[in-house]
């Protein structure tokens, strides 16, 4: 691929994600909407006497509860698409990195030869770094979710969602991320800006070079300030958690198949209430 066609899949893919991201937008207007028009039908049910009215209102709010279903399934089929275009553009905006260290050998000798004896090794991508720890202590968000694109519609929005209703401040990519972002950098100050990181354990996680990144950035928090990585496991068993990570498969999980998401949620609302790092170091 030339400079000049990555250059343009780039583009094009953050034109992409803005209009996903504008129609994540119009659709949380249209849920919010609909949600408040059900609970009006519901007020008015509770307060009139006649049955006509009851009937009338009751289907109303069937009615507006199939609409709800419908925008929520149109909601976690954009969340799926904007996982994949965000995805595509990591690799887009990666490539160059990867084709600089791909070169021939004979064109890096050249170079050196160029540069009169200099130091002409390849470039090397560095390594995650972790997120500053002066941060930690004036954080916007209660939590970080960590997760698959996979599992965003089925674990990662609607447990954001949950959270949210109880009035925690959730970072999640969907909401945070702008056309134009820095990918990494804008990872980096997500968890640097956040108390604690729910990580969502599943298989399409432990297969994931982002995943590994963002969860390298909670762990460097854990062992500098205590707790901070919350694993919630999904169709995942124990097993799988102790091969990948035998530090992770000795913390005490949610698991998604134990708990309803209004469960699960309730239950990280008793740790999210304390401050980051309150309990000892296991």
């Amino acid at each position: 691929m030339t400079e000049a066609s990555r250059q343009n899949q780039v583009a094009q893919l953050q034109r992409d994600i803005a209009r996903i991201n504008r129609r994540l937008s119009d659709l949380a207007g249209d849920e919010s909407d609909v949600t408040v028009r059900i609970a009006q039908n519901e007020r008015s049910v509770a307060r009139t006497t006649n049955a006509t009215a009851v009937q009338s209102h009751q289907r109303e709010i069937r009615r507006l509860n199939d609409v709800l279903l419908l925008i929520r399934n149109d909601r976690a089929r954009f969340a799926r698409a904007l996982a994949r275009k965000t995805d595509e553009l990591h690799e887009a905006q990666n490539a160059p990195l990867d084709l600089r260290q791909q070169q021939p050998a004979r064109q890096v000798e050249t170079l050196a030869r160029g540069r009169c004896g200099t130091d002409a090794a390849a470039p090397v991508r560095k390594p995650p770094s972790a997120p500053s720890q002066g941060t930690a202590t004036q954080a916007r968000y209660d939590a970080f979710i960590s997760h698959a694109h996979e599992d965003k519609a089925t674990v990662a929005l609607p447990l954001c969602d949950a959270l949210q209703s109880l009035g925690y401040r959730i970072w999640l990519d969907v909401f945070e991320l702008e056309v134009g972002d820095n990918l990494p950098r804008s990872i980096d100050r997500g968890l640097a800006a956040s108390r604690f990181g729910i990580v969502v354990l599943s298989r399409s996680f432990m297969a994931k070079r982002w995943t590994d990144y963002e969860l390298n950035g909670l762990i460097a928090r854990e062992n500098a300030s205590g707790k901070v990585v919350l694993p919630l496991w999904h169709q995942v068993s124990e097993s799988d958690v102790l091969e990948f990570s035998p530090s992770l498969a000795a913390k005490f999980a949610l698991d998604t198949s134990t708990c309803t998401m209004a469960e699960l949620a309730q239950k990280f609302a008793a740790v999210l209430s304390k401050p980051a790092g309150s309990r000892s170091r296991e």
